[in-house]
This record gives structure tokens, sequence and C-alpha cells, in this order.
């Protein structure tokens, strides 16, 4: 008996690790608006975004926004995934990773990649990624992106490819894109046999080839544009010089 007594008050005497302390609440700092605010305390569940005022959004949330974002910004330029993360210079897996909601912050484990990121995209900043409208910041007519100077090959390409999808045309996209590149009103989709032939390749596990070949072409088809003056008066003057007899 008296053993058990012992026994007893040596366990109420020993502290568990978590009998005493407190349980502490993850806290990460956000930073202020751009009013120039101070750095505030908030619940790790929350965060304030940059650019966005007001708006606060969960790790899912923010998760699916940057899913969303890159996954668009690679469409927009017409580029698969494994090609995309071939010209940012990080791991295939790791792009299908992103673009299947896994971030919604960025810490130092992820920010060399997804500075990477922004920079091959050539948007201002990391935070970017998780912005609600930047889509429409991108395209603005009158902005200064360097996201339409740096693709602008591309979107075009991709213009072009979405009006001949008039199957699964997202209007909206393709009003953006004509209005960074400087179309006032879009021209016909293309119809008839070849807007089905078209869309039967885009359909086809060689789409990515057939994406390159549209570039080279139209590099092709832009330098042609820009120096007609200069083959028009080489021929003239092969006309003008009679021929010797």
């Amino acid at each position: 008996m008296q053993k058990r007594r012992q026994k007893r008050n040596t366990s109420e005497g020993q502290v568990g690790p978590t009998s005493t302390a407190k349980k502490k609440t993850a806290y990460r700092v956000i930073h202020g608006t751009a009013d120039g605010d101070t750095t505030d305390h908030r619940p790790a569940k929350i965060r304030v975004v940059n650019g966005c005022e007001g708006e606060r959004l969960t790790a899912t949330e923010l998760k699916r926004r940057f899913a969303r974002n890159l996954d668009m910004l690679i469409n927009l330029i017409g580029l698969s995934r494994k090609d995309a993360a071939h010209g940012i210079g990080i791991a295939h897996k790791l792009v299908l990773r992103l673009v299947s909601a896994e971030i919604s912050r960025t810490d130092e484990r992820n920010i060399e990649n997804l500075t990477r990121i922004a920079t091959y995209f050539a948007l201002p900043g990391v935070d970017d990624l998780w912005d609600a409208n930047l889509l429409r910041r991108l395209l603005a007519p009158h902005g200064n992106s360097g996201f339409v100077a740096k693709f602008r090959p591309r979107l075009l390409a991709e213009r072009e490819r979405r009006m001949a999808e008039d199957h699964a045309l997202k209007h909206n996209d393709l009003a953006h894109l004509n209005r960074a590149l400087g179309f006032d009103e879009a021209s016909p989709p293309l119809t008839g046999p070849y807007a089905d032939k078209v869309r039967a390749i885009l359909a086809s596990p060689q789409a990515s080839q057939f994406r390159r070949l549209i570039d080279d072409y139209f590099q092709l088809a832009t330098r042609l544009v820009e120096s007609p003056v200069e083959g028009r008066g080489k021929e003239e003057s092969r006309r003008a010089v009679p021929a010797s007899r």
C-alpha cells in the first residue's frame, strides 16, 4: 500500500510535455497594404493578399487561385506543362504539382522556384501569382506589360488557335488578347473544312508539335511581311535590265 502511494506521488510530480505548457497558435507576419501600414499578426489560416485591399483568403482558396493563375499563364502562351517547365527551368513534376493547388504562400523552401516562374512570365513580383485580376492586368491594352512584349508571337498564335476552336472559345480571354495585341475587332473565325482539320490536330497527341510549327511559320511570315518593299525592288530591278543577246 505504501509503495502504491509513493508511486502515485511520483507520477503526480512529473510534468508532461503538454500538461502545463500552453499550446501556441501558429501566426505569420502579414505585410500591410500600400498605405504604409505596419506589420500585423493574424492566424496562419488567414492571409491578406498584397494588391487586394481588404481581401482575406483561406489557405485552400489561395492554393486554388495560385493553381488557376499558373495554369492560365501556361495555356495563354500555348505551351504544354512539360515545355513550360523546361522554359522556366524547373522540374516537370513540380509544375504538375503546382497546378494541382499545392502552394498558398511563399517560404524559404519554394521562393527560388516561384521567383523563376515570376521571372519567366515577366511578372512584377512573386505575389502576382495570387492576384485575382492577373489576366486583366497582364493584357491591359495601354499597360506596360513585359508579358505581352516577351510572348507576343506566341500570343498571336494562341489567338488564332482559340479563334479556330469556336466550340470551346472563351470570349473573355479572347477579348483580352485582342486588346493586348492591338486588334480592335476580332477577325472572323476559321470555318469550313480547315477549321475541322485544325480542331482535330489540336485534339491529337501531336498538338504541341503543331503549335511549334505554327510558331515557326509565323516567324517566317513576319519576316516576309516586314521587308516586302526590299524584295519587290529586287524583282523590279531584274525586270528592268534587258536580257543580253
